[in-house]
C-alpha cells in the first residue's frame, strides 16, 4: 500500500498543466539551475499550509512527509540556502497569475446545487491567511 500525504492530495487538485503554461509565459525556469517553479510554488505552500516562520522549517517539513516525493511532484526537497535564494531572486508574477487561474479551474470541476455560487463577490481564499 502506497501512503500519500494529505498535502500531496491537496497539491493533486491543481491544474500542473496550466501552471506549465504560465511558467513558459512567463519564462521562469529560464535561467534556474536547481529549483524548478513547481518546486518553488509546493514549498511556499507547504510554508502556509504547516504554518512554517522558517526555510529551516519548509525543508526540514518537506523532508519528513511520509511516502515518495513524486507524488508532491517534485524531485528532491530543496535545500534552505536554495529557497532562500529563489525567494529574493524569482519574481512573483507567475504565482500571481496562477492564483487568477484557479477559482475558474476548480469552479468548473465542481457542479454547485446553485448557481449563485459561480458569482461569487467576496475574496477567495485558497489558503488561511497567517494572523
Amino acid at each position: 500500500m502506497i501512503k500519500v500525504s494529505l498535502f500531496s492530495r491537496i497539491l493533486a487538485h491543481l491544474p500542473r498543466e496550466k501552471f506549465d503554461t504560465l511558467v513558459k509565459q512567463h519564462q521562469s525556469d529560464k535561467y534556474s539551475k536547481g529549483i524548478k517553479s513547481w518546486t518553488h510554488l509546493v514549498s511556499m505552500l507547504f510554508c502556509q499550509i504547516a504554518g512554517a516562520g522558517s526555510v529551516r522549517d519548509i525543508s526540514h517539513g518537506l523532508r519528513s512527509i511520509t511516502g515518495n516525493m513524486h507524488h508532491p511532484g517534485i524531485s528532491g526537497v530543496p535545500c534552505k540556502s536554495s529557497l532562500s535564494y529563489i525567494n529574493q531572486h524569482r519574481g512573483y508574477e507567475v504565482f500571481k497569475d496562477y492564483y487568477y487561474v484557479l477559482p475558474d479551474h476548480l469552479i468548473s470541476r465542481h457542479s454547485f446545487a446553485r448557481n449563485s455560487l459561480k458569482r461569487l463577490k467576496r475574496k477567495i481564499y485558497l489558503i488561511k491567511p497567517n494572523e
